[in-house]
């Protein structure tokens, strides 16, 4: 009868073993009955050592839909790790905040300081979580955050002046701080609105019209180019401004903690030496971009260019598209500026106006991690994520 048992209990440890991989004491009760009906019952107890962690399986985020314009410290929603090991407990770090937009404490994703949740711009948001367990094992989820697009309107209706221009040229309208909005629609004609004095804190919102229009921001101002070849420029304001090329081929300036979405059409996207964390976004179109300080640079679809100045530290994703990334020009950047998504064969690297620097031959490429560093005569210029130094070569620079 013993070995019976001993068998029976043999068979279900091979064929079942514990639902939970986690080391521990257990009992298991069987029940042997024989062609007679007649049965004996007996419980044994075992002890699993050793158990062999598994990684995480997944990450959910309990709720993935917010309201535009919510403030910074909403909190979205719940993270859950999936895991087989379900006695583990679990880290998590984002390796994609979506350019700053979120951030994760605890367990709980959170609008970052200084996000901008704008439905218009942009509806929806990547982010990339890590799970880690207490082995260390982990795994990445990319999770999609959407935005509800919410009616909006003036923080003090009461307050609220409309200014509409007219069909013809309607130059150097300057407008002077309100208490609330003032919103200025300049209709067709190629005008020209700013903001006086540009570090006012009015909310004013400027649309362009349907022709060259040239809008000049003061602080948390909002500028809408509309269609048209349109110059928008937040480059002598307080900061704060938001400025949407629209249609046509615009030219964007940034300033300080600004945000700037080019469009469609071959836009213009520049970030002033003197200001820095902005935000920039191409969006469709063959893009230019000049960079500053500190900034996030995101080309969008369309074969871009980005040109570095002196400044440096900035965060650069080509996104869709054959995509030129002129990492040094007639000067060496004070600091290194860092691609996301370099494509070996089909982006470029270019260097311009450097003495002697006219081929690979004269670059120093070295592996740090995963990521390659470019430096010129010992000065870091730039690097590269995800990409092996090995896998460079001479077609993957233009030198002028």
């Amino acid at each position: 009868m013993l070995k019976n048992k001993m068998r029976a209990l043999s068979q279900f440890v091979r064929n079942a073993g514990p639902t939970d991989t986690a080391s521990g004491t257990y009992e298991i009760n069987l029940t042997a009955t024989d062609t007679a009906a007649a049965s004996v019952s007996d419980t044994f107890t075992f002890t699993v050592l050793n158990a062999v962690n598994t990684a995480p399986i997944t990450v959910t985020l309990s709720n993935t839909v917010i309201d535009e314009n919510v403030e910074a410290g909403f909190v979205v929603g719940e993270l859950t790790a999936i895991d087989e090991d379900v006695a583990d407990t679990h880290s998590f770090t984002l390796v994609d905040d979506a350019g700053g937009t979120f951030i994760i404490e605890g367990n709980t994703v959170v609008v970052a300081e200084g996000a901008i949740l704008d439905f218009e711009a942009d509806n929806s948001f990547d982010i990339v979580v890590q799970a880690k367990d207490s082995a260390d094992t982990s795994v990445e989820q990319v999770l999609t955050i959407s935005l509800n697009d919410i009616e909006e309107s003036p923080d003090n209706t009461t307050d609220t002046e409309l200014i509409i221009g007219t069909q013809g040229d309607d130059n150097n309208i300057e407008l002077t701080p309100a208490p609330g909005f003032q919103i200025v629609a300049t209709g067709s004609g190629n005008d020209t609105i700013k903001a006086k004095p540009p570090g006012s804190p009015a909310k004013d919102r400027f649309y362009g019209g349907s022709d060259d229009d040239e809008l000049i921001a003061g602080t948390n101002d909002r500028l809408f180019g509309g269609s048209g070849n349109d110059t928008l420029d937040a480059s002598q304001g307080g900061g704060g401004n938001r400025l949407y090329g629209g249609e046509g081929e615009d030219e964007l300036i940034a300033g300080e903690n600004d945000r700037l979405f080019g469009g469609s059409g071959n836009d213009t996207l520049e970030a002033s030496t003197e200001g820095s964390n902005n935000r920039i976004y191409g969006g469709d179109g063959d893009d230019d971009f000049f960079l500053g300080n500190s900034d996030e640079i995101t080309g969008g679809e369309g074969s871009d260019r980005f040109f570095v100045g002196t400044g440096g530290s900035n965060t650069i994703t080509g996104n869709i598209g054959a995509d030129q990334f002129w990492i040094a020009n007639a000067e060496i950047p004070d600091f290194a500026n860092t691609i996301t998504d370099f494509t070996a064969g089909e982006d470029v690297l270019g260097i311009a106006g450097i003495t002697g620097v006219t081929s690979i031959e004269n670059l120093n490429l070295t592996q740090n991690a995963t990521n390659t560093v470019i430096s010129i005569s010992g000065k870091q210029v730039a690097i590269l994520q995800g990409i092996q130094n090995s896998s460079l070569t001479e077609a993957d620079f233009v030198f002028s």
